[in-house]
């Protein structure tokens, strides 16, 4: 394995295990933050893990979890696409050392992929439980029954 390879998935490593963060940021206008996992809502608050309830004509912004993980990942993946562009083309070093770099920029593709697919989906669930239900739904009741006690 090369020096490139080891490298790539070492950063690939510490970058997942340094996101993968799940709760979410939420600043009121009373300048209180609340940090937790949106568990739910309703038209008027957001239900945070632990049972703590947030109207929403308080909150000021939610800093989603998953947003640096997928931020992070999409970079990486694009830094490794542009060098295998590079580095894959048949005349663009000699022989062997062209197949290696070209083998450890795939590799670096293929370590950034589930990095930004897991912060998409971490900011995605977490934006569609913080998200005001429609009015075809009962607003009374909350969006997501994730935490213990919700129930229909």
């Amino acid at each position: 394995m090369t020096d490139q390879i080891k490298n790539s998935l070492i950063a690939a490593l510490f970058i997942f295990n340094s996101s993968c963060g799940s709760a979410a940021q939420i600043y009121t206008f009373e300048g209180r933050t609340y940090t937790g996992t949106i568990s739910g809502s309703n038209d008027q608050e957001l239900i945070v893990d632990g049972g703590s309830r947030v109207p929403r004509k308080n909150v000021k912004d939610i800093d989603h979890p998953g947003n640096v993980a997928a931020t992070i990942g999409g970079i990486i993946m694009a830094a490794g696409g542009i060098a295998a562009g590079i580095n894959c083309q048949k005349d663009a070093r000699p022989r062997r050392e062209s197949e290696q770099a070209c083998i450890g920029n795939v590799v670096t593709i293929l370590a950034a992929l589930p990095i930004a697919i897991y912060g998409l989906a971490v900011w995605g669930s977490s934006k569609q439980r913080a998200a005001a239900p429609t009015t075809e739904q009962n607003s009374s009741k909350p969006t997501h029954h994730l935490s213990k006690g919700y129930s229909d």
